[in-house]
């Protein structure tokens, strides 16, 4: 987690650190082109090849969470050309023992919009009649509302009733209900990928000489494709075909003391792929910079890193 978070502090370009151990650090990137954060990489190509390449600056992170083995990350980089021959001047740190991600650490959920309706509530009943729509409302879904037991969940929706796990406590007509949830597709992903390419290149102005002065990031571009095993539920396809914006979470299992986490706030489904995987039902989503939005101050991409 240490040094993915490393990777996303040279990337996203702006960091904001909480808590006291562990820190979470929320990575955002700049509405505008910007300078990259530069850094120093050190090679040792054979023990008499050792150099220094000065004012690297992340281009592109590419992030590869397979149904089996560990998280992979790899970090392109573009520099202004500078280096210089020579070793580090100290000793170099120790390794320490690496902590592996695995894929199965990795949870992915869903969120669709709320969907608000009215209805008519009976003391004692579990339906909820003329509902004003069912429109988006699956089972299992929490509903909330007057005279809705807390915890409460649809069982079913057809035509204009709305049957729900617990009896109502008042009797009402055109009470205002809501229903919302996150589907957690845990343990049933079978492979994602998250590309952030800032399309960095180096930045020369007249006198700069022979090298660039900077390196300064262009249009960020992103991709997130993942492929999912399919339910006796529609939860995606429906989302798809009515371009529905979700909310879309991946993140490590929350009990870990480290980890990382994407955010997308609203984004639409650009392509859903039915397949089949090892006699599975799969559906495989893909979403890019073109399908996901800003939702007020919240950006359409946004991640954070775990650790202590």
């Amino acid at each position: 987690a240490f040094l993915l978070g490393y990777m996303m502090s040279l990337l996203f370009g702006v960091e904001t650190v909480t808590g006291a151990g562990p820190y979470v650090h929320a990575f955002t990137i700049p509405p505008i082109n910007a300078t990259m954060s530069p850094t120093t990489l050190y090679i040792e190509e054979t023990a008499d090849q050792h150099f220094k390449m000065l004012d690297m600056c992340a281009s592109a992170l590419s992030l590869s969470v397979p149904e089996r083995g560990s998280v992979t990350a790899a970090l392109d980089m573009v520099g202004t050309g500078r280096w210089t021959p020579g070793n580090f001047g100290t000793a170099l740190p120790a390794l320490v023992p690496a902590d592996y991600l695995l894929g199965s650490d990795v949870q992915i959920s869903i969120a669709p919009p709320a969907v608000v309706f009215t209805g008519t509530t009976a003391t004692g009943s579990a339906a909820i009649t003329a509902a004003s729509s069912i429109i988006g409302l699956v089972a299992g879904m929490p509903i909330t509302g007057a005279g809705i037991p807390a915890l409460s969940t649809i069982v079913s929706a057809v035509g204009t009733t709305v049957t729900v796990s617990a009896v109502a406590t008042a009797t009402a007509v055109g009470v205002t209900l809501t229903a919302s949830a996150a589907v957690n597709f845990v343990g049933r992903q079978k492979s994602l990928s998250i590309k952030v390419d800032r399309q960095a290149k180096p930045f020369q102005s007249s006198g700069d000489g022979l090298y660039s002065a900077s390196v300064a990031s262009g249009v960020t571009k992103f991709a997130i494709d993942f492929t999912i095993a399919a339910n006796a539920t529609d939860e995606v396809n429906t989302q798809f075909e009515s371009q529905t914006p979700l909310a879309i979470t991946i993140q490590t299992n929350p009990l870990l003391p480290y980890g990382f986490g994407f955010t997308f706030p609203a984004a639409f489904v650009k392509a859903n792929k039915l397949g089949n995987v090892e006699d599975k039902v799969m559906w495989g989503l893909a979403f890019d910079e073109t399908s996901c939005l800003q939702v007020g101050a919240t950006p359409a991409i946004g991640a954070f890193v775990i650790n202590d």
